[in-house]
């Protein structure tokens, strides 16, 4: 998911309009999906993916980690 999608797919969990992981959901598939990513957008086995840890307890949701590809894990700079 680009980052940028982050807030607004916690801001539709905080007003009860999606859970948190539909919210999720309609940030990453649905944009993959749109382009034709077919391998994107989900977590499965063969699908590409970067998994992120965010943390939700301030104002805002900062990116703390991201895992990229083959299990290599960095550091985030945050949003």
């Amino acid at each position: 998911m680009p980052t940028a999608l982050l807030p607004a797919a916690v801001r539709l969990a905080e007003h009860g309009v999606r859970s948190l992981p539909e919210a999720v959901a309609l940030v990453t598939s649905g944009p993959a999906s749109a382009v034709g990513l077919a391998d994107r957008g989900r977590i499965a086995a063969g699908m590409r993916a970067d998994l992120v840890l965010a943390d939700l307890s301030g104002p805002h949701p900062l990116v703390r980690w991201v895992a990229r590809g083959q299990g290599f894990i960095e550091p985030s700079t945050g949003l």
